[in-house]
């Protein structure tokens, strides 16, 4: 396995959290998106229906819509990553939880 120089290490990282963040937009704004087209629709029909299916159908419309977005925000990740080899691009990001003790610099403050 070769190792990747440190520019490119840098550069994954960098296209990982980009990614990221571009990806959390993309789905806050589909969520959006079809939350409105599901409530335009919802108000078009609860014209008709009357109002004692309000508070019920809203919260089935945002159900909906959650749903609805998580369907087709994989479908569009399997669309842009199926293409492309994602170990050349993203590296995947570490979090550490507890830092490492560096027991030298403990034991002179005693």
């Amino acid at each position: 396995m070769e190792k990747t120089p440190p520019e490119k290490a840098i550069n994954k990282k960098l296209n990982t959290i980009l990614f990221m963040i571009c990806a959390a937009v993309v789905c806050l704004c589909l969520t959006a998106a079809v939350f409105a087209a599901l409530f335009f629709l919802f108000v078009n029909i609860n014209m008709f229906a009357g109002e004692e299916i309000f508070m019920p159908g809203l919260a089935l419309t945002f159900a909906l819509s959650g749903a609805a977005s998580f369907f087709i925000y994989n479908l569009l990740l399997k669309l842009v990553l199926g293409k492309r080899d994602i170990d050349e691009y993203f590296d995947p990001i570490e979090f550490r939880l507890n830092k490492p003790q560096n027991n030298a610099v403990h034991a002179e403050s005693n």
